[in-house]
């Protein structure tokens, strides 16, 4: 297995993780927003509205997690696979920084509407929660590449 292939199996999982981080405080009221209605406000304009545009978003979801990935997988031998899992939670963190930005900039409806701060922390821990399974997900994958060749 590649690095390509790699990183996508670590971002995915790393994402069925986030996700269900993530379900779990917008269910319990503690947050807002759910990452795939990002996703879904994104690609649709609007939060997904039924069973079929939830699995559908969270497909896409986990698609975009899965290629997240696959750009760390080929970014850390540039800057070395030192501290792996410290690594992997600070370019996540920035990246959750970066969208927040870009959505601000651009004012996309619904994502730019006023959110507790409660919604903006829970969405950040589990951005570094994700960062975090990525890498040491990709490290066990690199490792096992290393011993069975």
């Amino acid at each position: 297995m590649d690095r390509f292939y790699r990183g996508f199996i670590a971002g995915f999982i790393a994402g069925v993780f986030l996700n269900v981080y993530n379900l779990i405080f917008y269910y319990l009221r503690i947050t807002e927003i759910r990452f795939i209605d990002w996703t879904s406000i994104l690609m649709f304009g609007h939060r997904p509205e039924n069973m079929n545009a939830i699995i559908l978003n969270i497909i896409f979801q986990l698609l975009w997690d899965g290629f997240l990935g696959v750009i760390f997988a080929y970014l850390i031998p540039k800057i070395s696979s030192r501290g792996y899992l410290i690594k992997g939670p600070l370019c996540a963190a920035f990246l959750f920084f970066v969208f927040n930005l870009i959505v601000v900039l651009y004012r996309i409806p619904f994502l730019t509407d006023k959110f507790p701060l409660m919604t903006f922390q829970v969405n950040l821990g589990g951005v570094i929660l994700w960062g975090l399974i990525l890498t040491f997900i990709l490290k066990k994958l690199d490792r096992y590449r290393l011993e069975n060749g």
